[in-house]
């Protein structure tokens, strides 16, 4: 079954007249992507450890059911480790939204990237 999606662009909180279709994300395509844009987020930063909001904010041309079922199945492969929130009554609304509902049935706010099969593997290597 394929997922439909479509993004809709908004300035300044008003809803723009723009809308844009998104492919379906396969599960090779994310983990680059997330990889790339975990880095670009890290800026530097030594820690492998990731905000999932700051990622799904990253990457919102994804389908959010497509970000939770890549990010759970990276998770899977060993590839990622989700952590969860120190305190999780401290989230703010906003903040819970953007977790990752886990299926231990806790949430999940910080991705650990867990080493060199995190990176995109290319055609040379």
């Amino acid at each position: 079954m394929r997922e439909q999606a479509v993004f809709r662009e908004t300035r300044g909180g008003v809803q723009g007249g723009r809308t844009i279709s998104i492919a379906p994300v396969g599960y090779e395509q994310f983990r680059q992507m997330a990889w790339t844009a975990s880095e670009a987020i890290r800026d530097g930063n030594s820690r492998n450890v990731v905000p999932i909001r700051e990622l799904r904010r990253a990457l919102r041309h994804v389908p959010a059911a497509a970000f939770n079922q890549h990010l759970l199945r990276l998770e899977r492969n060993g590839v990622v480790y989700l952590i969860p929130p120190e305190d999780p009554d401290a989230l703010t609304e906003e903040e819970r939204l953007e977790s990752l509902a886990h299926p231990a049935g806790d949430l999940r706010s910080f991705v650990l990237w867990m080493g060199p099969k995190a990176r995109p593997t290319y055609f040379w290597d």
